[in-house]
């Protein structure tokens, strides 16, 4: 799976968002978050980009601190 274009793709992209000084993110239609940068998941209350993914905007806001 380490090899798989895609995986890299992700990992290439989520270290450029990483490196950005602004808060970055992206939804769907729905407003459930795809992904979003470091600086954007620590600001939210998270430990991890990843914990975000897949929660709407409404369920960050009531986990933000």
């Amino acid at each position: 799976m380490k090899n798989n274009p895609y995986v890299v793709t992700y990992q290439v992209f989520q270290n450029i968002s990483d490196a950005l000084p602004v808060l970055l993110f992206w939804t769907d239609v729905n407003h459930v978050f795809l992904g979003n940068n470091q600086l954007h998941g620590l600001r939210c209350g998270f430990s991890s980009t990843d914990e975000i993914i897949g929660k709407t905007m409404r369920e960050a806001e009531s986990l933000s601190p």
